[in-house]
């Protein structure tokens, strides 16, 4: 989905009460109203539908802003260490200014960085993009993905070794594929 039609269909949902934008440090993130929460059944259903029915990733699923996003939501704040951890992204597929991203990783949760937000890199993962989306549907394993090398990290092995004990899975990685 483009970012001009999100930003449309984010203001439909906020003119018709669905949701409501909250400013955060450095930017606003968007969430449910009541209408909102008692719709979420249905977004459910719908989320589960897409995953089993359309199997296809195309171009055009392979947005590295939104797969940030989408994992920065999904930390696992007790998997991580006791101090801030700085998680560097490397697209090393994508060729244009978002190929690197930062995850800053605490015990208070995650934020996502297009810019080097100037601590150390603890740690570095260096994916395909179409192998971290995969991923993250659940469509493969992160053992998976590092044996056929399109996932790496680099660092301490403690760290990378822990890398993907931090993101809990998908809501949606257990949705079994309709086989067409």
């Amino acid at each position: 989905m483009s970012r001009t039609l999100l930003s449309q269909r984010l203001r439909q949902l906020e003119a018709e009460s669905i949701i409501v934008r909250r400013e955060t440090n450095g930017g606003h993130e968007y969430q449910l109203t009541d209408a909102g929460r008692e719709f979420w059944p249905i977004i459910e259903a719908l989320g589960r539908w897409g995953v089993r029915w359309i199997d296809s990733l195309t171009d055009d699923d392979l947005d590295p802003a939104f797969l940030l996003w989408d994992m920065h939501r999904s930390v696992d704040t007790e998997a991580l260490p006791g101090q801030r951890v700085v998680l560097e992204i490397h697209f090393r597929d994508v060729v244009s200014d978002v190929q690197d991203w930062w995850l800053v990783l605490t015990q208070n949760g995650a934020d996502v960085c297009q810019h080097d937000p100037g601590f150390g890199v603890d740690v570095t993962l260096s994916a395909e993009l179409r192998a971290l989306v995969r991923v993250r549907r659940g469509d493969i394993s992160w053992s998976d993905a590092f044996k056929r090398g399109t996932l790496e990290t680099h660092g301490p092995q403690e760290l990378r070794h822990a890398v993907p004990r931090w993101f809990r899975p998908s809501p949606f990685a257990d949705v079994e594929r309709a086989h067409r």
